[in-house]
């Protein structure tokens, strides 16, 4: 194919401090050309370093950033006025403390927040006021789930032999449906229920107790398919038994039959000379081979 050009960077990169939407903690985002970013700092388990030029960076770490739904984020903010109508900047500007007036400078947010909101633009595109849809945003978040646990299906059937690696997958890119809850991807979409097991644990991350709660419920009967999988492959493994497993349990047996094992079996097949002759006190007797060698005579000297 045609050499493709390599990613340029955003011109403007600002870095913000925003609350993580499951834990309350300041987190590092960044805004570019009006997306939301996510950023995670990434480092060997030693220590290690980067070859830059002609130098040597000692920190070994490096700074991933990757595409973020902004509606992680708005979801807790949403819930605290979840019975009113209330304009989007004053939902921002009510978190203080946790600089999320910066999410204004995301690009097409009131388009955004309509797969999770009641949207009234009556009063003009300036003054645009949301109320939380509780049933959008349970049908938003399943979908987050799906369509994640595609992505991990098809990079464990891609790529088999890493089936252990970090799975890598795009929450911002992802198109929310407005359909209807259902209770189970797999049937759906042909995944494996551990694969929906983990994306439902991935997507409630960023989510609060009781969102996570309300996921785990809408895929119970995944988690379950999982989890009794789970336990059949444990179960199925301890009944394997190793060379050292077969060769303990022939012993035992053999024990508890009154059969001698085989070191006691060599010594009683030893004849009543042999036995006398094991016994016998060699030191500082020649082996037999040194009577077959043949000797150095010394030179003589003149």
């Amino acid at each position: 194919g045609e050499p493709q050009e390599a990613p340029v960077a955003p011109e403007s990169l600002e870095l913000v401090w925003l609350a993580h939407p499951r834990t309350g903690k300041r987190c590092a985002f960044a805004l570019a050309d009006g997306d939301l970013l996510e950023v995670q700092r990434v480092g060997p388990r030693q220590p290690a370093s980067w070859l830059i030029d002609q130098s040597v960076a000692s920190d070994g770490g490096m700074l991933l950033i990757s595409p973020f739904d902004a509606r992680f984020l708005l979801l807790p903010l949403l819930e605290r006025s979840r019975d009113k109508l209330i304009p989007i900047a004053q939902v921002l500007a009510e978190a203080r403390g946790c600089g999320m007036n910066a999410l204004k400078g995301v690009r097409k947010l009131p388009e955004m927040l309509e797969a999770i909101c009641a949207v009234d633009r009556s009063l003009g595109d300036d003054l645009v006021v949301v109320k939380l849809d509780e049933t959008k945003a349970s049908a938003w978040l399943c979908d987050k789930v799906k369509r994640v646990s595609v992505v991990l299906s098809t990079q464990a059937s891609s790529a088999p032999s890493q089936q252990g690696s970090v799975s890598q997958f795009n929450l911002a890119k992802q198109q929310a449906t407005h359909g209807g809850v259902s209770t189970s991807a797999s049937s759906e979409s042909g995944v494996a229920p551990h694969h929906v097991k983990t994306a439902t644990a991935l997507v409630s991350e960023y989510l609060s107790t009781e969102w996570a709660e309300r996921l785990r419920s809408a895929f119970k009967s995944d988690l379950v398919a999982a989890e009794d999988a789970e336990k059949a492959a444990t179960a199925g493994a301890s009944r394997l038994l190793t060379t050292s497993d077969v060769f303990a349990k022939y012993s035992a047996n053999r024990l508890s039959s009154g059969e001698p094992d085989l070191a006691q079996q060599k010594e009683s097949e030893l004849t009543m000379a042999q036995k006398r002759l094991a016994k016998t006190n060699t030191r500082g007797m020649n082996s037999i081979s040194s009577f077959f060698t043949k000797k150095v005579t010394p030179p003589k000297t003149a």
